[in-house]
């Protein structure tokens, strides 16, 4: 697998798409119009997930590349693992702003993961993950294979 930049930026998008489309989705009543809540989706998303991939996917490949073979199975796994640390900041972000007039609200940060339980956003930014490394990998491999047909 090779890095390149089309990878980096093209491999975030079909899944900021869907949560574009699942935020337009939620937010489309009362004469609302839904292209603004999918663009606020789209790149909200996006903005999330270039981010946690420059900062902790690159970098924890860098190192699985160090000590093994990354395969396919590896990457996606690596990628729903680095889906599910970005849990923990964004509920982070959620509970301060989720107390009376959007300040912190009474009980503990604890106290607020245990209330949320098994949500959505648990459940779909690991899946997240593992779709943009799945998309990340292809496109690596894919710039590995016509680099290596050009020199052919």
């Amino acid at each position: 697998m090779k890095f390149t930049w089309n990878a980096f930026f093209l491999a975030p998008l079909p899944v900021s798409a869907l949560f574009g489309l699942a935020f337009a989705a939620m937010t489309t009543g009362g004469g609302q119009n839904p292209i603004y809540g999918f663009l606020f989706g789209f790149i909200g998303s996006g903005f999330i997930i270039v981010l946690s991939t420059l900062f902790l996917f690159l970098p924890a490949l860098y190192l699985l590349t160090r000590f093994t073979a990354p395969n396919a199975l590896k990457v996606r796994l690596l990628g729903a693992a680095i889906g599910l640390a970005t849990y923990l900041p964004i509920t982070r972000v959620v509970y301060g702003a989720s107390g009376h007039d959007s300040g912190p609200p009474e009980g503990t940060y604890l106290e607020f993961l245990v209330g949320w339980g098994l949500n959505s956003l648990l459940l779909m930014l690991p899946a997240a993950g593992f779709i943009t490394a799945m998309i990340y990998r292809y496109l690596g491999d894919r710039a590995k294979r016509v680099t290596v047909e050009r020199q052919s």
